[in-house]
């Protein structure tokens, strides 16, 4: 498969943001220093590398790199990008099928497979620069085709830099990044960032509900099957489940709602199991009048290539695919994504949202439209891009909430782990907090509650600012599960349903059992809602009048001493 959309103009603060980063990749390579670029899909990852790749040949002659994909559309793709981005068709090859040409090791700039080069690296030669791309797929197990490439190029050159791009290092479930990467400096642009920049829209999510076979409906059966704190013991047979007892006129459904929102014209990407699904979907399309088309392996590579330039070109609206739409697949006209398979990869979970992602025409946000347990199991994107730029850039942001009826508790919920801070007044009258945890122990299966002694604090109470940063630290440690908790469940209150965050259940619920404990823990004296905020405020006018006091002395120092 191998059609592409031109190359896009991208604005003034996304050139901007981008160079920072080309920067970045070439000082890197001439400090010696591996490295690892994470930002979003449709960030322009492909042209910051080439960047570096046009800088770099320009002035060192004996200039060398080649970058490693694991698939064939993406070999052919970044080397037409190279291309088109400026560098000469005389210095790229393109190494695959089995395949290595004769002049490879003349060529400054290779574009391989790992599977093709395995066991005959030699044939490309020595390089000064290993590039990984998709770099998430460069995982610990030594075994693996691209740590074995890996491993060769460094026996070939000691001095040879590594440097990974990825929109999402998180490697498959059970495996880590290769140490070379994993141990490399990196730099992040967040989602927000290239937001901010102009450079990729956010992702509205949708998650329809609708009646199953046993009579029951898909979000109360996710509910039933899925431990909010708990989730990976417990998603176990859930994707067979909600396949089984889908309703038989399921693709009817799907369409049915295409057709009510007014979606038949958009550009969308439907994301399915088996090629029978993505068939039966594109009947369903077309009885409704839809211009539909199927993308999948059972389709002649010529056949496929032809359909994404229709979609490309809009003579097609809808392509029900099967793995054939996900990394590399380049279509920014897409608005809507419709998701009826369920996966268990938050790293394909989030490249599939990255489909629908980059900027086009008027296009305000691309939509998710989740018909699976995709979203319960590692949470939306909104919540993901705030989480983000919360953990890396600080600012503001509501982790710790409020616990209703206790104005002066604040928890946190990272899954198993359950924090509160404790609004207290210490010795000295200040407003701090104290922090505990709530775990569950395993050798007596109950939940226990503790200090936390933080060693910045040295066991002491914790600043607002400092408790911010320990709220970062225990995203970054566990953000999956705090995204995927920030999702709304519907819950029965004295008899009446509500809809709250699933943290705000847990929190209340763990508090509620634990509330005498964790009050008597408290290394000071709690503060009623009107004591804190009381406090707060003569905290902040404290501030002032001590600013104002520095100010009064930095003016009368200038002027010599003298009051004028």
């Amino acid at each position: 498969m191998s059609a592409f959309s031109p190359v896009r103009p991208f604005p003034a603060e996304g050139v901007a943001l981008q160079k920072k980063v080309t920067d970045a990749i070439v000082d890197a390579y001439k400090n010696g220093e591996d490295l690892l670029v994470v930002a979003p899909t449709g960030f322009g990852k492909t042209k910051v590398m080439a960047d570096a790749y046009k800088l770099l040949l320009s002035e060192d002659p004996s200039f060398s790199a080649v970058m490693l994909q694991n698939r064939q559309s993406l070999a052919v793709q970044n080397e037409l990008r190279a291309r088109q981005y400026g560098i000469s068709p005389e210095t790229t090859l393109v190494v695959m099928d089995g395949e290595i040409a004769a002049d490879a090791r003349d060529r400054r700039l290779v574009y391989a497979l790992p599977d093709t080069i395995i066991g005959r690296t030699s044939a490309i030669g020595p390089r000064k620069l290993v590039s990984i791309d998709e770099a998430h797929h460069a995982t610990e197990d030594d075994h693996g085709e691209m740590n074995a490439v890996m491993n060769d190029f460094y026996r070939m050159n000691k001095n040879a830099v590594f440097i990974g791009t990825t929109a999402t290092p998180y490697p498959p479930e059970g495996s880590e990044l290769c140490a070379r990467l994993k141990n490399a400096k990196r730099i992040v642009v967040t989602y927000h960032e290239a937001i901010e920049a102009k450079m990729i829209t956010g992702i509205e999510t949708e998650r329809p509900d609708y009646r199953l076979k046993d009579g029951s409906y898909l979000r109360s059966h996710i509910r039933s099957h899925l431990d909010d704190r708990r989730i990976e013991d417990t998603k176990a047979g859930l994707n067979s489940s909600i396949k089984a007892l889908r309703p038989d006129e399921f693709d009817d459904l799907v369409v049915r709602d295409i057709v009510k929102n007014g979606d038949g014209a958009k550009q969308t990407l439907h994301f399915t199991d088996t090629i029978v699904e993505a068939e039966e979907r594109k009947a369903a399309l077309l009885a409704a009048g839809i211009k539909a088309e199927t993308l999948h392996s059972g389709n002649s590579a010529e056949k496929n290539r032809q359909i994404v330039e229709a979609y490309n070109s809009g003579d097609i609206h809808h392509i029900a695919s099967v793995d054939m739409i996900g990394e590399g697949f380049d279509a920014p006209s897409t608005e809507l994504l419709i998701l009826t398979k369920i996966t268990t990869s938050r790293s394909e979970f989030q490249q599939i949202c990255g489909r629908a992602q980059r900027l086009f025409g008027d296009k305000a946000a691309g939509i998710l439209r989740d018909y699976g347990a995709s979203t319960d199991l590692h949470g939306s994107i909104e919540e993901f891009i705030k989480a983000q730029q919360f953990v890396l850039r600080g600012g503001r942001n509501d982790a710790w909430s409020r616990l209703q009826n206790e104005p002066h508790v604040q928890g946190l919920c990272v899954g198993k782990d359950v924090f509160y801070a404790v609004a207290t007044q210490t010795p000295k009258g200040e407003v701090a907090y104290s922090v505990m945890r709530s775990y569950v122990d395993h050798k007596t299966q109950t939940r226990r509650i503790e200090p936390v002694d933080e060693p910045e604090t040295k066991g002491r109470f914790m600043t607002r600012k400092q408790l911010d940063k320990f709220a970062r630290d225990q995203i970054g440690l566990n953000e999956t599960a705090y995204i995927r908790l920030r999702l709304r469940r519907d819950i029965k209150i004295d008899g009446e349903m509500r809809t709250m965050e699933a943290r705000n259940v847990i929190l209340s619920k763990v508090w509620k059992g634990q509330r005498e404990s964790a009050v008597l823990m408290a290394r000071g004296k709690p503060l009623s809602l009107d004591q804190h905020l009381a406090a707060l405020k003569q905290s902040q006018t404290d501030k002032s009048n001590k600013a104002r006091e520095r100010m009064q002395k930095i003016a009368k120092k200038s002027s010599g001493g003298m009051d004028r």
